[in-house]
């Protein structure tokens, strides 16, 4: 990319006028911006390539790109030192606004290290979810479905609490709100759901015996190995489980019984701890997921339970 870009100015500054991709222009804009550009998956209103006329200087080829950019109706939100959004012009009048206002931008620190850079384009936005959670050493819980590709491509190395704040900008930009729930979760749903959010993770006790992740993603995949044929290509990082397994794990937890249901549930759901967790703690990632899956789990007596749908009018 630099190779190309170098090419492209010299062919500038020669008064050369050259076609560019629209993603070429947004890769040459991030490096002469030296800020790393965060936008919609789909950016339907981007054009499908720019003539690039003649310039002697970084500073108009940037300038051009971004008149280019605000012709066709996009805005250019710069956000702290190192990132750009680029988004539809009308974004303050969208669901995403709220919670971009809510994300505000990071003040930078010199003193901590940068060491996370990515290249990420079109990668399945499960996969990235998987990096997320590494980063962030929180459990998510989640609906099961998120769709579209990631696109993350920075110019330099960012710190850790960049490379956070830039996941859930892009995660925003796409659809998808987060919130921390806790200590130890990140709650994520649709942007249009963001109130019926409850964040009341428990506080770990003191002392309080803890389940390994390694243990707990055995304990869900020992009886339900069908279940990863639901999603053909699903990462094994993350394996799918039953809606129904959740309830019957819940009830081993609790030293109750598990009824089969009697309607036909959502084949899987994704479920995945990161971090050890007390029972409780597991307990409340469990009804979450559910929940956040419009399901339940639902008594049938003091000692039985089984899976059922959550109330629409439920929060």
């Amino acid at each position: 990319m630099k190779r190309f870009i170098a090419i492209l100015l010299i062919g500038l500054a020669a008064g050369q006028a050259m076609a560019a991709t629209s993603s070429q222009v947004l890769d040459i804009y991030a490096q002469l911006a030296g800020r790393t550009v965060l936008r919609p998956f789909d950016l339907r209103k981007l054009p499908a390539s720019l003539t690039m006329p003649d310039f002697a200087d970084t500073n108009r080829a940037i300038n051009f790109i971004e008149d280019q950019l605000k012709s066709n109706h996009l805005a250019i939100v710069r956000d702290g030192r190192k990132f750009v959004w680029i988004l539809p012009a009308d974004w303050r009048n969208s669901q995403m606004a709220d919670q971009l206002d809510r994300l505000a931008s990071l003040t930078a620190d010199d003193s901590i290290s940068s060491e996370y850079s990515y290249n990420f384009q079109g990668v399945d936005i499960n996969e990235a979810l998987n990096i997320y959670a590494a980063i962030r050493d929180r459990t998510i819980l989640r609906p099961m479905y998120f769709s579209g590709p990631f696109n993350l491509k920075t110019v330099s190395p960012l710190t850790r609490s960049e490379a956070i704040h830039a996941f859930d900008v892009l995660l925003a930009l796409n659809g998808v709100a987060t919130f921390d729930d806790g200590d130890k979760f990140v709650q994520m749903l649709p942007l249009d759901l963001i109130s019926q959010v409850q964040t009341n993770a428990p506080k770990m006790e003191l002392g309080a015996p803890l389940i390994d992740p390694a243990q707990i993603q055995k304990s869900l995949m020992d009886t339900n190995a069908a279940a990863r044929n639901q999603r053909p290509g699903m990462s094994d990082a993350t394996p799918p489980t039953t809606a129904y397994r959740l309830v019957e794990y819940y009830a081993e937890l609790n030293n109750q019984k598990a009824q089969p249901p009697e309607q036909t549930f959502p084949a899987s759901i994704l479920f995945k701890t990161v971090t050890p967790l007390s029972k409780p703690e597991l307990l409340y990632a469990i009804t979450t997921t559910l929940a956040l899956n419009n399901l339940m789990v639902v008594p049938v007596d003091h000692d039985t339970i089984t899976l059922g749908f959550r109330p629409l009018s439920a929060k």
